[in-house]
């Protein structure tokens, strides 16, 4: 009877062990899996590869040239940020800066002619005579995944 009862103990650790190394498996995969989709890189939904803003004579808003492809819907936040140039120096100075919200689908395009002022709507930001240049931010939030960001630069352009 005591070699059953020993045996029996036996197996009850054995399957505890077992139990205790699935959860430990299942935690560390579940881990692994959320550290691991903060390396996606973003452009697996969204990817801008230039921003032109033309030269423009004031008070004309002026035209824009953007190269940018959306991969997958996402919903995401921007902030366009128009920056300028001081008049003594080679430093620039906040001017405007005008945030929204949107939906981003692989159908969606950009219109025909784009300037800045479809850039920054609902915001008209007004350029005085100058030299500036945007700065635009993109924070998405994938479904399942951390946010991602993106940023970009433009041309230094001139208000005449």
């Amino acid at each position: 009877m005591k070699f059953v009862e020993k045996r029996l103990v036996f197996l009850e650790k054995s399957w505890l062990k077992a139990i205790l190394g699935f959860w430990i498996v299942l935690i560390s995969f579940s881990v692994i899996n959320d550290i691991s989709k903060d390396y996606v890189p973003v452009e697996n939904w969204y990817e801008i590869r230039s921003v032109y803003v033309a030269d423009a004579d004031y008070p004309n808003s002026p035209s824009m040239v953007i190269d940018r492809t959306i991969h997958e819907a996402v919903r995401g936040n921007w902030i366009v940020t128009v920056m300028k140039q001081r008049e003594d120096s080679d430093q620039f100075f906040l001017h405007c800066t005008a945030v929204g919200t949107a939906d981003y689908t692989p159908k969606n395009v950009l219109p025909l002619t784009v300037d800045l002022d479809w850039w920054t709507w609902p915001l008209k930001c007004e350029l005085p005579v100058g030299t500036y240049y945007i700065s635009t931010l993109h924070i998405f939030h994938p479904e399942g995944y951390p946010f991602k960001e993106s940023r970009i630069s433009s041309n230094i352009f001139n208000i005449h």
